[in-house]
């Protein structure tokens, strides 16, 4: 039984949408598990801010990941 502590809730996961990640369909980037369509969305989605970013001048974002 999980008693509230943040690794029994992210444990099985995703990352992006928070619900339940089965082995065939999970996708590890960083340490982080997600649901292949999430980190797909995901990368698509910090591609686009990216491109919108560097039209104002901006540095791209680099995810970046502190265990």
């Amino acid at each position: 039984i999980c008693m509230g502590t943040v690794m029994c809730s992210i444990i099985d996961k995703c990352g992006r949408c928070f619900h339940e990640v089965s082995p065939e369909d999970s996708a590890e980037d960083l340490g982080v598990i997600f649901h292949k369509g999430c980190l797909e969305a995901g990368t698509k989605e910090l591609q686009r801010a990216n491109e919108i970013a560097a039209r104002f001048g901006f540095p791209p974002r680099v995810p970046q990941w502190d265990p």
